[in-house]
């Protein structure tokens, strides 16, 4: 069988977009791009012919200088180059039950350490918050109450921005004596996510403003075209523009759709819900995913500090100043 990484990596790419893989189309989108960039820089930054660049010479060592080269060119965060990373992983993996003669290089890239990356506080809203949030959507128009939906159920269901994108009538289960959404997620599992009563409300008076058929959208913007991933951010920095002009204490924060989901952990965390629930709630795959909620959110801290707090019954006594200390302390300031 032919040694070109090329032919190889179309393969790869062939066999990844199939069903059998069953990977999301941003991760495919993802992977194609950074082969597509990979080429490229053999071709033009290495003067390397990219086609017949053999399996041979694929190695930690090129494909650390390749990350190296998008961090420094393109201003790649940590953790943007370990998804960069993760794609040649995968190749790796590929390659190495294809071209087993090369086993020990492809393993090398299999095992390659992913960049360190800070660890950044979970933005997110409390319950009190979300309601000031939602306080300045105006819900008198079509556009306003399809907006108050959406933030209710993403702060209800805790859905990624692309699992609400491209959730159907269908996929919302009224008839149930405990209504729910069911969600195909990442990695093409589906999971089911109950709805508060208020949610399900609001869906049925979205649905039926609409007159949406089964197999509409639910969200939809004003021709009728289903909303975007990035209508979905659009949404959410606007209304919290909004939020800002109305609240000094929001001035400096950061909220997206993901803060939202955060939200929801946060909230199930404070209510003494366990993390495996949780996980499969969001629908991590791994519990590792879901651990970053395991820090204990403020109100938490203060409670259990509270809990904790030694009782004393003394008055705090009035301070006489000492003389001799008071005019040491001035002759120093002279």
């Amino acid at each position: 069988m032919t040694n070109l990484l090329s032919f190889w990596v179309s393969d790869f790419v062939i066999e990844n977009s199939s069903n059998f893989r069953k990977l999301s189309h941003n991760t495919l989108r993802s992977y194609g791009d950074t082969c597509r960039l990979f080429f490229c820089y053999l071709q033009e930054v290495r003067k390397i012919d990219a086609m017949t660049f053999p399996v041979s010479k694929f190695n930690c060592e090129i494909v650390r200088e390749f990350i190296s080269h998008l961090e420094k060119t393109r201003k790649l965060s940590p953790v943007s180059c370990n998804q960069r990373l993760a794609m040649f992983k995968s190749l790796a993996k590929y390659l190495f039950y294809k071209k087993p003669e090369f086993a020990s290089e492809l393993l090398e890239i299999r095992q390659m350490d992913n960049m360190k990356c800070s660890t950044k506080v979970i933005d997110y809203l409390t319950k009190d918050e979300f309601h000031e949030v939602i306080s300045v959507i105006n819900q008198n128009n079509s556009i306003g109450f399809r907006n108050y939906v959406l933030f209710v159920l993403m702060f209800n269901t805790g859905l990624r921005v692309s699992e609400t994108a491209n959730l159907r009538v269908c996929d919302i289960h009224f008839e149930e004596s405990n209504p729910y959404v069911l969600v195909l997620g990442k990695g093409h599992k589906y999971r089911e996510c109950p709805l508060w009563k208020r949610s399900g409300e609001l869906l049925q008076a979205l649905i039926a403003r609409n007159k949406s058929g089964r197999n509409d959208y639910v969200f939809r913007g004003e021709r009728g075209n289903p909303i975007t991933r990035h209508g979905i951010y659009e949404i959410i920095e606007s209304t919290m523009n909004l939020v800002r002009k109305k609240y000094q204490h929001f001035q400096d924060r950061k909220i997206t759709p993901h803060s939202l989901r955060h939200s929801m952990a946060m909230e199930l965390i404070d209510n003494d819900v366990d993390i495996n629930s949780i996980r499969g709630l969001l629908g991590h795959a791994s519990i590792e995913t879901t651990n970053i909620y395991t820090p204990m959110s403020l109100k938490r801290k203060a409670m259990v500090m509270e809990k904790c707090a030694v009782k004393t019954t003394d008055s705090i006594p009035a301070w006489k100043e000492d003389s001799f200390s008071v005019f040491i302390e001035k002759l120093k300031n002279l």
